[in-house]
């Protein structure tokens, strides 16, 4: 026994309002105005051929969630192809570690050059003090 379920239904029309709203919302919130633009365009022509309100409906949820996931796949297999040429040159991750070691060389250097003349005054205080002054020092603080 087939039972025929009449596209004309009300609540076969809420129902796919309520899904087609769903999905213009997270469109929306998502930014993706080609998906929107080709649900809009769906659904004038399937007015234009089909009066039926369900029907509208149908082929818009229908068509827009088959061009989302056409250009979700497309975007994704991109994404792959890019990440795997990445993987691809190890050299090219090489350089970089060598690029910046040789930036943290040069850093280290102009430290030590700023440090000079500071360690040439440190210096020259330490042989302007008396002799065994150092000793002294060091073992009042470690008595103390």
């Amino acid at each position: 026994m087939k039972k025929n379920i009449p596209f004309n239904n009300q609540i076969i029309h809420i129902l796919l309002l309520f899904i087609l709203m769903i999905y213009i919302i997270s469109d929306f919130l998502v930014k993706k105005w080609d998906t929107l633009i080709v649900m809009a365009v769906v659904g004038i022509l399937t007015y234009y051929f089909d009066g039926r309100k369900n029907i509208i409906l149908m082929m818009m949820i229908l068509l827009g969630c088959v061009y989302r996931s056409f250009f979700e796949i497309k975007e994704g297999m991109a994404k792959r192809k890019k990440e795997k040429e990445k993987k691809e040159n190890p050299l090219s991750n090489v350089e970089g570690m060598l690029d910046n070691t040789m930036k943290q060389h040069k850093q280290l250097m102009d430290m030590a050059t700023q440090l000079q003349p500071m360690m040439t005054n440190a210096s020259k205080l330490l042989k302007g003090l008396p002799e065994g002054f150092l000793d002294k020092a060091l073992a009042n603080l470690k008595n103390n």
